[in-house]
């Protein structure tokens, strides 16, 4: 795969990079980058890229989950959901007990507002 500009273009091995990261997320790949937004800009609130990554390295249950997503995708069980929840609760704070999305949006939002205080 090639990137880049027309001055400076760059060769990427593409399956040498999959052997990098593992069978299991080199598959589950394209699901992660559906999750967590475009290239550009990030589709959770001041998460980028790497954070989302870093994250997915501490919680590798999610490979499994996008890597089934991938392969049945009508059947999303609520098993995947709570999974895939947990990651973005883990991508707003790695050391939180919260497993839900709606309570952890909550938690955000209390802690930011104490420190209006």
């Amino acid at each position: 795969m090639k990137f880049g500009s027309l001055m400076v273009l760059e060769s990427i091995c593409c399956t040498q990079n999959c052997r990098k990261i593992g069978q299991g997320k080199a598959k589950a790949l394209l699901l992660f980058h559906v999750i967590t937004g475009c290239d550009t800009v990030s589709f959770f609130g001041g998460k980028g890229e790497k954070t989302a990554w870093d994250v997915w390295n501490v919680y590798p249950v999610l490979t499994n989950v996008l890597c089934r997503l991938m392969l049945f995708p009508e059947k999303v069980e609520d098993t995947f959901m709570a999974v895939i929840e947990r990651f973005v609760a883990l991508l707003y704070n790695r050391t939180s007990a919260i497993v839900e999305v709606n309570p952890a949006r909550k938690d955000l939002f209390l802690k930011k507002a104490k420190s209006l205080q």
